[in-house]
């Protein structure tokens, strides 16, 4: 898993490095505890800088658990399946509350997203939920 920071729009980017498919389940990417205060901005005026952008699934196998809200720190996926090689892009804005500004544009950078993590729940098979930290 990937956050790419762009102009406007950001990405986060999932990809099955393995050699088998990915199972279904549900993936929270939690920035709660991110070391640069990460939330998401989806509306103008709110929480983050100039650029809001709705969550958007841009292409793959996954869709939202739910609408994300201005300021969330937590974004729930539902993943049907990816298989080997296969990658999903999820298009937001994400801004920290530090305000790192480079070219007159909040960014962030990968040592904000340190300390939050992605946890992934299959639907069948494992007991518990995988957790990998991001950043």
């Amino acid at each position: 898993m990937a956050v790419q920071e762009r102009d406007a729009v950001d990405q986060i980017v999932l990809r099955n490095t393995g050699d088998c498919a990915l199972a279904s389940g549900h993936l929270v990417l939690d920035m709660r505890a991110s070391r640069g205060s990460v939330g998401i901005d989806t509306a103008v005026g709110g929480r983050g800088t100039k650029d809001a952008w709705p969550v958007r699934v841009f292409t793959g196998p996954v869709r939202l658990a739910r609408p994300v809200a201005d300021g969330a720190q937590r974004l729930g996926l539902t993943l049907d399946r990816l298989a080997p090689g296969a990658k999903a892009r999820i298009t937001l804005d994400v801004d920290n509350e530090r305000a790192w500004v480079r070219a007159g544009r909040v960014s962030i950078r990968p040592e904000d997203l340190r300390d939050s993590r992605a946890i992934f729940t299959p639907e069948s098979g494992a007991p518990a939920p995988s957790t990998v930290p991001m950043g």
